[in-house]
């Protein structure tokens, strides 16, 4: 949770009940009659298009892992990842989300971000932005690549 100045503007500005309804005017724009193709946000300053949006809610992503995977599966994903709940990684959730597959392995690096990098710093929705943007000018997390490395080698190479 932010802190400081940051911190008090977040927590008066995104409320709950303000992202519920920035969700539902989205989804009114997106089903609207007719199905447009692109809709305006930002006050007409941003096109977005609606298909892709339609087709994006409508896809089932758990019921096509659990229908289609059956191959041997690596689910990594950061502990500091501010878009992505990792608790999908636990060894039991991520299992039960690709029941066919040959084999599952899960891991959550202590301080990998979204951008596959690697943080000390806290992260926060406030600078996601510029993070990205620094960090794309490092290298990729050590332990998630360690990690994929000795996956890949046992899967390919049998060690």
């Amino acid at each position: 949770m932010e802190k400081g100045v940051k911190g008090f503007i977040l927590r008066s500005a995104v409320t709950e009940d303000k992202l519920v309804k920035q969700y539902e005017s989205l989804m009114k724009k997106v089903h609207a009659e007719g199905d447009p193709d692109f809709i305006s946000m930002q006050c007409g300053l941003v096109k977005q298009p609606a298909k892709w949006w339609r087709e994006h809610m409508a896809y089932d992503v758990e019921g096509a892992l659990k229908e289609y995977i059956t191959c041997h599966c690596l689910a990594i994903t950061g502990q500091k990842d501010v878009q992505v709940h990792n608790e999908a990684c636990s060894p039991d959730k991520a299992a039960a989300m690709v029941p066919l597959a040959a084999s599952v392995e899960s891991h959550r690096p202590i301080n990998l971000t979204h951008s596959l990098r690697s943080s000390d710093g806290r992260e926060g929705l406030l600078n996601i932005k510029s993070n990205f943007v620094r960090m794309g000018k490092l290298p990729l997390d050590a332990e998630l690549l360690s990690i994929t490395d000795d996956w890949c080698d046992r899967r390919l190479f049998g060690f």
